[in-house]
């Protein structure tokens, strides 16, 4: 993670402006779908990648946590998925390596 040395205050409606350098950095055009994560002390903004993306990351994941699953039976399973079972699945995975 790089220090951009911008520092930003929320407004009352909760909003905060994303500098325009940093938007021209990272190549993010006006109107661009952002997707928001977090952890215990931060929130991560990413483009937007659509539900591909999610299946990319669930079935790599389960296939790391699962060596012995056929990789091409989990790319199918999980292509039938709809999104919110993939996030709901994704939050999961995730909470299981926090336990680990």
């Amino acid at each position: 993670m790089k220090v951009s040395g911008i520092i930003k205050k929320i407004d009352s409606e909760g909003k905060i402006t994303i500098p325009k350098i940093l938007l021209e950095r990272l190549n993010i055009p006006n109107k661009m779908t952002m997707e928001f994560f977090y952890t215990e002390d931060s929130i991560i903004l990413k483009k937007y990648e659509g539900k591909e993306y999610l299946q990319r990351e669930v079935s790599s994941k389960l296939c790391l946590a699962f060596p012995n699953l056929n990789s091409k039976v989990v790319q199918s399973v999980v292509e039938v998925m709809t999104f919110n079972e993939l996030t709901e699945f994704a939050r999961a995975l995730e909470e299981s390596e926090v336990e680990e």
